[in-house]
């Protein structure tokens, strides 16, 4: 009995390394597929994090013209755009009290006509 008690004690030992064996294959098995399918995740993944460092590249180069033409109008166009403002509402102002008065000389025009033919009228019956 007792060679009968070492063999299953060796086939017990030769089941358990097999066994042992066999999860070891199984997840080198596994750990392969698992690899084989992450492969262009990872390949992706990286694609991505390239074109995200191109894309901050030019966000901070957008910024960077952004705050540059903001500079420009600030310093620049909006104290001409003033200017131009200032000028045309003193010119608007000045037009304004002109056109009355321009009115007026149109008034007085039409009167000097009318009176200029009378008299032309006058003048000319008594030669």
């Amino acid at each position: 009995m007792i060679d009968a008690e070492l063999l299953q004690a060796i086939s017990d030992l030769l089941d358990q390394k097999l066994e042992e064996k066999l999860e070891e294959k199984l997840e080198e098995k596994l750990e392969e597929k698992l690899e084989e399918k992450l492969a262009p995740i990872r390949r992706d993944i990286e694609e991505l994090k390239a074109d995200n460092k191109r894309i901050h590249a030019r966000l901070d180069a957008l910024e960077k013209e952004v705050r540059r033409t903001s500079l420009i109008l600030e310093n620049e166009v909006l104290p001409r755009l003033q200017t131009i403002e200032q000028c045309y509402v003193d010119s608007s102002r000045i037009f304004m009290k002109k056109s009355e008065r321009i009115d007026t000389m149109q008034d007085d025009i039409d009167v000097m006509k009318v009176v200029v033919q009378e008299h032309s009228r006058k003048l000319g019956m008594a030669y």
